[in-house]
């Protein structure tokens, strides 16, 4: 699935998804163990690949003219994970007769248990469900400002909720992935957005096809290559007014988006 949703884009502007600028700014400063950690001053543990093997630095927290973190998250690789877990869950029900397990709990059929909820994102501990909300990562500079890379303070937010080692180097692709999948969940089966409180009606899994036509168009036929959460939004809700003007279907996707936290960009 990831090699079908790196090539549907891919194949049309020459690469894969790819982010367009999504940081932002965080606090001037914050606390953790018991000690207050200003940006000027904080410096950041990054592994970094050195001579084939892989070493920690110490890098300084990227900050802005008004000394803030800079927080960053990856929109396109959540995108494409996003995706990814739609055609995988798509093509489940799909082959549902055939004894393929048609379910929106991507992975639950691992020893393990369910990797990703599109249905329940929330219930699993790094999954977001809301735009405003997703996990992001205060920036770090190597030495000669010529390097960036996601630190291992994760913020949600804007409030740092942890700064662990395993953090380091990732840029959320996957544990923000949900908000788009729980959007293409939400449109088809209805239901409540934990974090906004927004109710989606749903069309219903006998109109389920007609919903993964709308995102398989948006991504195949009209996603650009550089790409935010709001410009991917805005993507679907062309395909959508493309294949269902004026339908159930289309409300459905609209609500949907909304209920995650993507309001429509104005346009200039």
């Amino acid at each position: 699935m990831h090699g079908l949703t790196f090539f549907s884009v891919a194949q049309r502007t020459g690469g894969g998804l790819a982010n367009l600028a999504s940081a932002r700014t965080g606090p001037t400063s914050f606390e953790f163990e018991d000690a207050t950690h200003a940006c000027p001053e904080t410096r950041f543990r990054i592994l970094v690949p050195i001579d084939g093997d892989w070493v920690w630095e110490w890098w300084r927290a990227l900050c802005s003219e008004d000394s803030e973190f800079i927080l960053a998250s990856s929109h396109a690789g959540a995108l494409h994970e996003a995706y990814s877990d739609i055609f995988a869950v798509s093509t489940g029900f799909f082959h549902e007769g055939a004894g393929a397990l048609g379910s929106y709990e991507y992975g639950s059929e691992y020893a393990a248990g369910t990797v990703r909820s599109l249905s329940d994102p929330w219930s699993r501990l790094r999954d977001a469900m809301a735009y405003p909300y997703r996990w992001e990562f205060a920036l770090a500079v190597d030495e000669n400002d010529e390097f960036a890379a996601y630190s291992g303070a994760l913020f949600l937010d804007r409030k740092l909720v942890g700064w662990p080692d395993y953090a380091c180097c990732y840029d959320g692709s996957h544990w923000n992935s949900t908000i788009i999948s729980h959007a293409f969940y939400l449109a088809i089966e209805g239901g409540t957005n934990l974090v906004t409180q927004l109710t989606v009606e749903g069309v219903g899994a006998a109109n389920r096809e007609q919903v993964e036509r709308i995102f398989f168009r948006a991504l195949t036929e009209l996603m650009p290559q550089r790409v935010s959460f709001w410009l991917a939004a805005d993507v679907i809700r062309q395909a959508a007014a493309d294949l269902a003007a004026g339908t159930s279907v289309q409300q459905a996707v609209e609500e949907a988006l909304l209920a995650v936290g993507l309001q429509p960009q104005p346009t200039h």
